[in-house]
């Protein structure tokens, strides 16, 4: 999953941003996906 192609709002307990780090690299990363810079989707995608 690319970094910085998704988007949150704010809540009443937590920032967007902090959501977005939360799940981006405690949930998602590793575990249902891999979290990678861009350029190197975009390289990934290319290959397959």
């Amino acid at each position: 999953m690319p970094e910085e192609t998704n988007t949150t709002f704010d809540n009443e307990f937590l920032t967007a941003n902090k959501l977005y780090e939360f799940y981006n690299y405690k949930i998602w990363n590793k575990r249902f996906a891999e979290v990678m810079p861009l350029k190197d989707a975009i390289k990934f995608y290319l290959e397959v």
